[in-house]
Formats: C-alpha cells, structure tokens, sequence
C-alpha cells in the first residue's frame, strides 16, 4: 500500500503526488469507496475520489492558466483557458488519525498547537478564520494548506499546489 501518512507540503500525502491522474492514484491506492463528479453541467467538472478507509478525498480539476489575450485589463477579468485535456490532482483533504505534518502527528491537535508548530518551523503567514458552518481555519497562503478545527480539536487538514 502506498505512503499516504506524511503531508508534504505543496508537494502531495506521501507517494500520492500533485499532478498525478486518476489512474496514477488508483495504481497506486485502488478503487476509491466512492467516486463523484462535481459540477457535471460545467465545462471542467471535478473528479471527487473519496477513500473513506484511508480518511482521504481527492480532487482532480483540468490544470487552467490565466490567458491575458482573453480580456483586459488584467485585474477586472478572470479568464481562463483549459491547458490539458487530463485531469490531475490538485486537491486532497485528508482526516486520518495517524497523519503526519512536520514530523508530528496532526489530527487532535489545538489551534494553539498547530500554529506553535507551523511557526516553529517558519511558516508565519497562518490566518485565522471562523467558517459559516462553525469549524474554525487556519490556512497559509503561501504553503497551500487549511487546517479545520471543531471545538478547537484539529478534524481535518486541506493541501492544495
């Protein structure tokens, strides 16, 4: 079974890698729990492969770049042109008890936690915020990465490119 225990940031959980394919990551972990298409009526839907043993969600959208020849000026427009006609991973949400983020075991933890450890190791852009639904994010920009609380008790952690 493929390494699927430690983030590394902007790059993937373990063996499973941004940018791999759907049928990479199958290879690799098997057929998901459950497979779901998001936004099937939109040009690039969102492939949703959901591995409920491992306590992973994997997102895969078609990669997208800004076409500046689409509209101007730049900051009013947000066009984009589809680069690739193969989906590729570019999200994963993952909620297992034994996952791992800078040597440490994760899920549990406090906020205070958390962001102790993320600037211990000099990541310092972490905002703070409280979600409509109740949990609380700590996100960092700069490293992709969400991390969602409920009664301060880490439940889930978002990693994106």
């Amino acid at each position: 079974m493929a390494d699927t225990k430690n983030i590394e940031l902007k790059a993937g959980l373990g063996d499973v890698k941004f940018g791999m394919d759907v049928e990479q990551v199958k290879t690799l972990l098997g057929e998901p729990s459950h497979r779901e298409v998001i936004g099937k009526d939109v040009e690039m839907p969102t492939t949703l492969l959901i591995y409920e043993d491992l306590g992973l969600s994997l997102f895969f959208d078609f990669p997208l770049q800004f076409n500046k020849d689409l509209g101007m000026p730049w900051d009013n427009t947000a066009d984009f042109e589809q680069i690739s006609d193969k989906a590729i991973l570019a999200c994963i949400d993952v909620n297992a008890e034994d996952v791992m983020l800078l040597g440490h075991k994760i899920i549990g933890k406090s906020s205070k936690e958390i962001s102790e450890m993320m600037d211990g190791n000099g990541i310092t852009d972490l905002t703070t915020d409280q979600e409509t639904w109740g949990e609380t994010r700590i996100s960092s920009e700069a490293y992709a990465i969400d991390f969602f609380f409920e009664q301060d008790k880490l439940v889930s952690v978002n990693l994106g490119l």
